[in-house]
């Protein structure tokens, strides 16, 4: 497992240094690497446990949010998780005030943890910082999902990069 930036894992797929990567986003820059979207993840609130909106254990509306500071994780390149946010706040009615704008999104699970505002995380990743941090689900007018999905790059059909993406594929359609 690497701690790269997309660019880089995009780059090491097409000089055949890594054969495939997992991302949130699209592959539209770089049209010589494949992808396979294997599922849409809904994305869920975190907020410091000690916040007055954490005491809810049901659905938030993105609403609910407007005053609340949001802690960003960059998007390094391409579409993905960040359009679909600031899309999902505008179809709320407003703009998010950035409380803090870092490179990771694990970064940004911690800086909630320590109070400093809330962020939007895939579902997958509410297991972090239980402790600290209440994840809430989005209400069904609020809500929204990511894409998880498996770029790779072109290899011969009876290769192991090939079967992989094909057990990937099966297992994401059933």
């Amino acid at each position: 497992m690497f701690s790269w930036v997309k660019p880089t894992w995009y780059r090491q797929c097409l000089l055949a240094y890594l054969d495939a990567v997992f991302v949130r986003s699209t592959t539209q820059r770089y049209p010589m690497l494949k992808s396979v979207v294997l599922c849409e993840e809904p994305m869920v609130v975190a907020l410091p446990s000690g916040h007055p909106l954490a005491q809810d254990t049901g659905p938030i509306a993105l609403s609910a949010l407007k005053a609340e500071g949001l802690i960003l994780y960059r998007q390094a390149d391409g579409p993905g998780t960040q359009e679909r946010l600031f899309a999902a706040f505008l179809e709320a009615g407003f703009t998010p005030r950035i409380a803090a704008d870092v490179p990771r999104l694990l970064s940004a699970i911690t800086l909630v943890a320590a109070g400093k505002g809330m962020t939007i995380v895939p579902e997958t990743l509410s297991s972090l910082h239980q402790e600290s941090v209440k994840y809430r689900e989005l209400d069904a007018q609020s809500g929204f999902t990511v894409p998880l999905t498996l770029v790779y790059r072109c290899a011969p059909q009876d290769s192991p990069l090939s079967r992989f993406v094909q057990m990937a594929q099966e297992d994401a359609d059933g």
